[in-house]
Formats: C-alpha cells, sequence, structure tokens
C-alpha cells in the first residue's frame, strides 16, 4: 500500500509543482511577492516526485541484499517482505541472523513525509481550482495589497471592485473600437509636468519620441511648445510588459493616451488598468475617463472618480455599426 500511495500521489504532486512554479516565475517578472504557501507546494511537490523513485530504488536494493545476505531465504517472498516485514520494523530475519536493512526510523519518517506531500498537492490542487473560479487573488505584503502585474496598486478602502464578467463589454473592441480615447480634462502644463514625473517614479518602461527620433524626455513645456504636424511627440510607456499606453501631446488642456483594448483581456489585466487610471487620477487630482474610438468625451464609459478614489462604470458602450 505504501507503494501505490506514492505512485497514486505522483500526478497530484506534479501538478501543483508545475502550477506553483509557473506562478513563482510570473510573479518574479511582475515584481510582485507571491503567498509561502507557493512556496510550500513547490517544495512538496519536488519531494513528491522523488519519493516514488527513492522508494523504488531502496526497494531494489532491499531485493539484492536479501539475496546476498540470506540465499536460503526464497527470494520469491520479496512481495511479502515488502509488504509485512518492511513497513513494521524493516528487520529481515534469516536462519542464522538477523538483518536490520534500514535505521528505524526510516519508515516513519517516510509515512510523515508521505501524508506532508499527500497535504500539500490536494491543498495546491484546491488553491488552483479557486483561482480558476474567482480569478487571480490579490498578494499581500506588510498588510497592504501589491500590484498582480506591473508596478501600479489600488490600494486601502478604495481598491478596484470592478468584476471583468461584469464590465467586459467596455473592453470589447467590436463595441468600443481597439484603440479608445482616454482623456483628463482641464489640465494645464504642470499637470503634464507631474505625470511625466509619476512615469519616472515608478519606474515604468517608456519611450519618448518626434516623428521618427527617439530622444530623451524633455520637461513638459518643451514638448507643449513643440508646432503640431506630422512629427508630433508621443510617449509609449509600458505598466507591464505586455501592456502599452501611449501619450499625445496635443494640448495642455488635456491629456490624452489611449491603450489598446487587445491587450487588457481578463481580470489580471482589468486590475492592471484600474491601478493605472487611479494612479495618474490621484497624482493630478481629476477624473480620468475613457470614451470610445473617434469619442468627443461627452459619454465615457468609465473613469477614474475623484470622489470615489476608484474607477467606476459611468455608461454602457454603444453599438458600433
Amino acid at each position: 500500500m505504501f507503494m501505490v500511495a506514492f505512485f497514486l500521489l505522483m500526478p497530484a504532486a506534479l501538478i501543483a509543482c508545475i502550477r506553483a512554479a509557473r506562478e513563482a516565475v510570473r510573479a518574479r517578472h511582475a515584481g510582485r511577492p507571491r503567498p509561502h504557501f507557493d512556496l510550500l507546494a513547490v517544495t512538496f511537490g519536488l519531494l513528491g516526485l522523488a519519493l516514488p523513485v527513492q522508494a523504488y530504488g531502496q526497494s531494489t536494493m532491499f531485493y539484492f541484499m536479501i539475496d546476498e545476505q540470506c540465499p536460503a531465504r526464497d527470494a520469491g517472498d520479496f512481495v511479502d517482505f515488502q509488504e509485512r516485514i518492511l513497513p513494521v520494523s524493516g528487520v529481515l530475519e534469516c536462519s542464522d541472523r538477523t538483518i536490520q536493512l534500514v535505521p528505524s526510523w526510516v519508515n516513519p519518517a517516510l509515512s510523515v513525509l508521505l501524508t506532508l506531500t499527500l497535504a500539500a498537492a490536494i491543498a495546491a490542487l484546491a488553491l488552483w481550482q479557486r483561482d480558476r473560479r474567482l480569478g487571480p487573488q490579490r498578494c499581500v505584503r506588510g498588510g497592504r495589497e501589491a500590484p498582480q502585474e506591473g508596478t501600479t496598486s489600488q490600494q486601502g478602502p478604495h481598491a478596484n471592485r470592478l468584476r471583468w464578467d461584469e464590465v467586459s463589454d467596455c473592453f470589447n473592441p467590436g463595441l468600443m473600437g481597439a484603440l479608445p480615447d482616454l482623456l483628463v480634462p482641464a489640465t494645464s502644463v504642470d499637470d503634464w509636468q507631474s505625470v511625466l514625473d509619476l512615469i519616472a517614479e515608478r519606474g515604468w518602461t517608456h519611450q519618448y519620441s518626434e516623428g521618427a527620433r527617439v530622444l530623451p524626455v524633455p520637461r513638459a513645456e518643451t514638448i507643449l511648445a513643440l508646432p503640431l504636424n506630422e512629427e508630433c511627440a508621443q510617449l509609449k510607456v509600458w505598466p507591464a510588459a505586455e501592456v502599452l499606453v501611449i501619450f499625445r501631446f496635443h494640448s495642455p488642456e488635456a491629456i490624452d493616451f489611449d491603450v489598446d483594448l487587445r491587450e487588457l483581456q481578463g481580470q489580471q489585466r482589468l486590475d492592471l488598468f484600474c491601478a493605472f487610471l487611479t494612479e495618474i487620477g490621484r497624482r493630478l487630482g481629476k477624473r480620468v475617463l475613457m470614451d470610445a474610438e473617434g469619442g468627443d468625451g461627452a459619454r465615457p464609459v468609465l473613469g477614474y472618480e475623484v470622489a470615489k478614489d476608484r474607477v467606476v462604470v459611468m455608461a454602457s458602450p454603444f453599438v458600433r455599426r
């Protein structure tokens, strides 16, 4: 039964190990912590994979010890030996002597490890199923929520409450267009500079260009003083590796930028997007609005509200014809 339990455990341990390792790698690249449970799942998952191999090798070693040290014993009794004697004492009784094959603590220790491995595998599978049902869970560092991807976060009592299954229409390229317009109205040159400072402080990857020329990011007043022509200035910002935001310096009276909705699918990307809008809205103390592609900003579908300190749904998207 001991060996049977080992080999039944292997698939569960493998799933737990792969899942936990995958999430740990994603967390490392995203710069966010992982619950301590994932480390346990990796440890016990690897242990669960190693123990059956070790047990098989140990059983093979025992077989040869029986054959060499107690030849009077029928090798065909090995199965009986493995099932009845080894799990109890690890002692082999020969006609002329008693052989202690393994220390007395080995089998209880293996039993404890098997129990821990099985418990960790079951818990990992339960967590995996919960994540599939509820979506990615927030990590916690020092009692405050850490972001799921990138380096933005919505913390405290006003944390993002939008659910993907409730707002997915707002991120449907067929309804909104692939590149919806985002706007911070009633701004100034100082507000533009605050956004540039925020990008630098957060360490978000970014690239400033004027036409085909890639340049260091100048001051906001310098950019906004440039003539509006076909080589207009733009700033590309990556809050996360696969999410691009493009700021366009059309006017000091409004901060314009856009995103690609095809990059904002699923709960994790929604959380990242809302956190990004919240960072900008909090820094400026102003609303951040999202309208359909080509919209005039008069009917935003969602945005950051200063009074509520979070991103909220404002309207349902029109059906595009």
